[in-house]
């Protein structure tokens, strides 16, 4: 299991991909957030190739 210490600022990456585990295309991607309020964040994103079925949120 992977610890995290949240003492760095992070960049919250999301991909897409056609089927489970795929990190086929970066969708979106945050600046460095380096605060440790509790934040609301909308974002939006279209796939430049063929509709990504699967979303993974990673740091």
């Amino acid at each position: 299991m992977t610890k995290f210490s949240y003492t760095k600022p992070i960049i919250l990456r999301v991909w897409g991909g056609n089927s489970h585990c795929d990190l086929d295309e970066l969708l979106f991607q945050t600046d460095p957030i380096i605060h440790s309020d509790w934040k609301e964040y909308t974002l939006g994103s279209k796939s430049k190739k063929e509709n990504a079925i699967y979303w993974w949120f990673l740091p």
